[in-house]
């Protein structure tokens, strides 16, 4: 029996690291907050790798909670779409 292989999202790692740093989130404490280690979270944030799904996903469930937004808005916005969390002022901030 084979691999199952994991599929890779590409996401916008200077979204990424904006998210983080205007939530005063370290990379350890955003580590910490969704299972995706710091070093993942590093080299997304510098886009030197595509996040797995399942690591794209706990990403995206942390950032939700952290600005209290959907989670589709979040995955949205990560992956390049500016119009998806316009509605929230705190990425409003973050698109800034």
């Amino acid at each position: 029996m084979g691999l199952i292989p994991a599929y890779l999202v590409s996401i916008d790692g200077s979204r990424l690291r904006r998210a983080r740093v205007k939530l005063r989130l370290s990379g350890a404490e955003l580590s910490s907050l969704s299972g995706v280690s710091q070093a993942t979270i590093s080299r997304a944030e510098r886009e030197r790798v595509r996040l797995t799904t399942d690591n794209f996903a706990r990403l995206v469930y942390a950032l939700s909670v952290e600005v209290g937004v959907s989670e589709a808005d979040v995955s949205d916005w990560l992956r390049g779409d500016s119009e998806g969390l316009s509605g929230s002022p705190i990425i409003t901030e973050m698109a800034t």
